[in-house]
């Protein structure tokens, strides 16, 4: 069964709602967090979850299963709660960004925190952990928008492209959270590998004699900074530089040519690609 998908943050064609400086020119501001503040009242919490009202009324209609990606909001949580106790197919995912980042990085980020939907309030940040917590929340995705550094900072905030990078940064990070106990290792691979295995019929097995052995090899207690200039992406940068995390992706198996690589990038093609 296909998937109808909506973007957290409201686009065109979707509903709008009417907030504080919607509308109105930005393009006088110096300071480009100024700028990207009042930017963001483009896509206020009130559009993200009147455009999943939106979408979940189409759900009820049609009778259709829904997945809401990238939800950034608490008013967009409380959209989806409700639809999930009224008995609809909708699931939900969030991104690493949007549960670890907040609009107070704007000052020190600036083009560099600009993504759709935007960073919303640390209030919307304790929201989406909770909303993982009450088990609301199906999966965590990265939203991969690795664009150069240059492109980031050529022109005004209003024309940088929006998006950071994510893939190799977000299994320390929920690593680095898993050490606290705010997370467990079992949810990281509920909210990581089971549910979207589920949600998008990805058919992938568990850990089985003959599985396909598509698996991370992690070690829990390294620790480690994260800076752009050891990472893989060839962007240059990451809105994470100088985190420091605990937790470390040691080797990636994958069935696809039986490879299994380090963390260098080094390949063996000797591994068979099933357990």
């Amino acid at each position: 069964m296909r998937y109808p998908f909506l973007h957290g943050g409201g686009g065109a064609g979707t509903p709008r709602a009417v907030a504080n400086g919607v509308g109105k020119s930005v393009a006088g501001d110096a300071a480009p967090e100024s700028t990207l503040l009042r930017a963001e009242l483009r896509r206020p919490p009130e559009s993200e979850a009147a455009s999943i009202e939106h979408a979940t009324t189409l759900a009820r209609r049609y009778g259709t299963r829904l997945h809401i990606a990238h939800l950034s909001a608490a008013l967009g949580l409380e959209v989806v709660r409700r639809a999930k106790e009224e008995g609809l197919a909708v699931t939900c995912e969030v991104t690493p960004h949007h549960l670890l980042l907040d609009t107070s990085r704007y000052e020190d980020l600036g083009v560099f925190a600009k993504m759709n939907p935007p960073l919303r309030s640390s209030e919307d940040s304790a929201a989406l952990w909770q909303g993982i917590a009450d088990g609301v929340i199906d999966c965590i995705a990265t939203d991969h928008a690795p664009h150069l550094k240059e492109e980031k900072e050529a022109g005004s905030p209003l024309s940088a492209p929006s998006g950071v990078p994510g893939v190799e940064t977000m299994l320390p990070l929920l690593l680095t959270v898993a050490a606290t106990g705010k997370l467990s290792y079992s949810d990281i691979v509920r909210l990581c590998f089971d549910n979207p295995n589920t949600i998008y019929s990805l058919g992938k097995e568990h850990i089985a004699d003959g599985a396909d052995a598509d698996i991370l090899i992690v070690d829990p207690k390294e620790e480690w900074e994260i800076h752009a200039v050891s990472l893989h992406s060839l962007c240059g940068w990451t809105p994470f530089e100088g985190a420091k995390v605990r937790g470390r992706v040691k080797y990636v198996l994958r069935k696809v040519g039986g490879y299994a690589v380090d963390t260098q990038g080094l390949t063996n093609r000797a591994s068979r690609g099933v357990v």
